[in-house]
């Protein structure tokens, strides 16, 4: 196999959001396997050999005084591209490495083609004895999810390269990662006397799936999720799936997995330290509310709480949640309730909330009392902050939504909430939906720029707010920004403008969700010029999609714009990840002229990857770093 590159990548949130770290350096845990010739990690450890070397005397390479701290730092026994480029070298490097680094080698896969799996399967048979963890993640290159028969046809292709990997006899995986459903006959393959980690969607249904899982008798940590499309996401775990795992996970200490049922949470392995559950609660229950708050679920540090068809939270009395206050939660997540019962919330330790819907009819929010809170997000904009909300002091990330209200006497107008937002000194990561152009006007939104420690913004608008859009922007750049995400109908002109400003940002991520195809090429152009001045960018996505209603626009002849903003995105040397979908109406001759001009013109660094214009829709379609659907660690 030949040596493994390595690219950053980030957490995708279940939503169209991204959240990105403030380092968004390369990481070598987070690398993906490909093929490619690279000698860029070799010539930088043989200097490094070089350097120790004159500093003792000219003492050999391989003399283990040298060679093994030397294989032990990190850059190298954590970095898979660095590992596979010295085991292409001499024989007695190779042996080394096999003696030093025996079971401490990440490998990550982005399951992209069944090739790569192939290629996996010959490198582990030869070197399984290194690897620690593996991690394979299906994600697609496609403008279209891939089809259930491939994802069957990589499982099972997963499946044999494990099992040639274990015939070799030298396989001790303690970890192991699958971002996709994990069937009974891959689970097999796992080493059930190493393994201590197992991390994957499986078949809830599938009494088999469970059976395997509970072999893997060295669990110590195991996060489920569910790979049902037959059954409701509400579906709670079959009873006797839950009575394996407390028969044969005898080790096991944390447990993240939904959806149970509060009687079903007594089944559970009663060595557990950490358990991270949704559970499907009926908020008019006596007995699920009392099972579920009893004094034996210390445990429970997460709790995502579903009601499906049950009646929710919001039609409870006001004291609802607070039983909630018995438990040690970290992390929780309601559904729907009203603001006055968030006040009988008394979680001191808690630092994560997601509330989906919060009915403001009567009450404000006072939530001044949770003072470990850290993280806040109110999905819906019924939920946008007023005047006279309390918010727990503390935030460092808030998701929330803001209103305008325009009063018929004068056209006076209200800006719903922006002064309490701004007296949260210690934010760091801001997310705001705008409700309307009402909301705030460029003299509020500069305000916003007081906040010191803002370092991440994303800003999404409900209606075709141009302007608006842009005073939020300028306002904006006086802060020294990291992250920036915005989502509105269209990209606008004004917007372009103000993008080239803010150029301390390392991630940058745009949506049109209602955008006119035959405008593509134009607003590439414009574009192009702005990314150039973003030299420390990393991580760019931009993704529009096309108006329905402009299909009667006439196509376009002009691709220049479009290779403009490859050229510029190529010529971003910091830049590791990329991720463009865009509409383009082109006619036919534009299209096959833009194609050729992607075979004999792209940027080197884009043609490792993947560009291309669609057949089907024709759609500008590129990705340099497979980007993930799914993030372990979002509910």
């Amino acid at each position: 196999m030949g040596n493994i590159t390595s690219s950053t990548t980030r957490s995708s949130s279940s939503s169209s959001y991204c959240s990105i770290s403030r380092s968004s350096s390369s990481s070598s845990a987070s690398s993906y396997c490909s093929i490619s010739s690279c000698s860029s990690a070799s010539s930088a450890i043989m200097q490094l050999a070089t350097n120790k070397a004159t500093a003792s005397n000219h003492i050999s390479l391989f003399d283990p005084r040298l060679l093994r701290p030397l294989l032990h730092h990190t850059s190298i026994s954590q970095d898979q591209q660095a590992v596979a480029t010295l085991l292409m070298t001499s024989k007695q490097l190779q042996e080394a490495v096999a003696e030093v680094l025996a079971g401490q080698l990440p490998v990550v896969l982005y399951m992209v083609r069944e090739q790569r799996l192939r290629l996996l399967a010959a490198w582990l048979c030869k070197h399984a004895g290194l690897v620690k963890s593996l991690a394979v993640q299906r994600v697609s290159l496609q403008t279209r999810p891939q089809s259930e028969e491939w994802r069957t046809a990589a499982s099972s292709a997963l499946e044999r390269t494990l099992a040639a990997a274990a015939a070799s006899g030298s396989l001790q995986l303690q970890s192991f990662s699958f971002g996709d459903a994990a069937g009974p006959g891959l689970l097999q393959q796992l080493p059930a006397a190493h393994l201590t980690q197992l991390k994957t969607r499986t078949l809830f249904n599938c009494a088999a799936s469970f059976e395997a899982v509970a072999r893997l008798t060295s669990l110590r940590e195991l996060r489920l999720t569910k790979y049902d499309y037959t059954t409701s996401d509400d579906a709670s775990v079959p009873a006797e799936g839950l009575q394996r795992f407390a028969a044969g996970l005898r080790q096991l200490t944390q447990l993240q997995m939904r959806t149970v049922t509060p009687a079903q949470l007594q089944l559970l392995p009663p060595q557990l330290q950490q358990l991270h559950a949704g559970v499907l609660v009926d908020w008019g229950s006596a007995t699920d509310i009392a099972t579920l708050c009893r004094p034996q679920m210390t445990v429970l540090h997460s709790l995502c709480i579903a009601t499906g068809d049950l009646p929710g939270a919001d039609r409870q009395q006001d004291t609802v949640l607070a039983p909630l206050s018995a438990l040690q939660l970290t992390r929780l997540k309601l559904g729907d309730v009203r603001s006055v019962q968030l006040h009988h919330l008394q979680l001191p330790q808690l630092q994560q909330l997601v509330v989906n819907h919060t009915y403001r009819q009567q009450g404000q929010l006072r939530m001044g009392h949770i003072t470990a809170l850290r993280k806040l997000s109110m999905q819906h904009l019924s939920t946008a902050l007023r005047v006279g909300d309390q918010m727990p002091p503390n935030l460092q990330e808030l998701h929330c939504g803001l209103w305008g209200v325009i009063q018929q006497e004068g056209d006076a107008r209200e800006c719903m909430g922006l002064e309490i937002i701004l007296a949260l000194t210690r934010l760091e990561v801001l997310q705001l939906e705008f409700g309307n152009a009402a909301t705030a006007t460029a003299e509020e939104l500069q305000q916003l720029s007081s906040l010191s420690s803002l370092q991440e913004v994303r800003l999404s608008f409900m209606e075709d707010a141009d302007a608006l859009a842009a005073d939020a922007a300028a306002a904006l750049q006086a802060r020294p920004l990291k992250s920036f995400d915005w989502v509105t109908l269209d990209i606008s002109d004004l917007l372009l403008q103000q993008l080239a400003q803010l150029q301390g940002l390392t991630q940058l991520e745009l949506q049109a969700m209602a955008f006119n195809g035959h405008r593509a090429d134009a607003v590439l152009g414009q574009l192009a010029p702005a990314l150039q001045q973003l030299t420390e960018l990393r991580c760019f996505d931009i993704y529009a999609k096309r108006d329905d209603t402009n299909v009667m626009e006439p196509a376009g002849d002009s691709v220049e714009g479009v290779k403009a903003f490859l050229q510029a995105v190529g010529g971003l040397s910091l830049l590791g990840e990329v991720r463009v979908k865009y509409p383009c109406r082109l006619r036919k001759a534009a299209q096959q002229q833009l194609r050729c001009w992607l075979q004999q013109q792209l940027p080197s660094k884009l043609a490792q990857g993947r560009c291309r214009v669609d057949k089907n829709e024709p759609d500008v379609w590129l990705c340099t770093t497979p980007i993930s659907g799914h993030d372990w660690d979002e509910w």
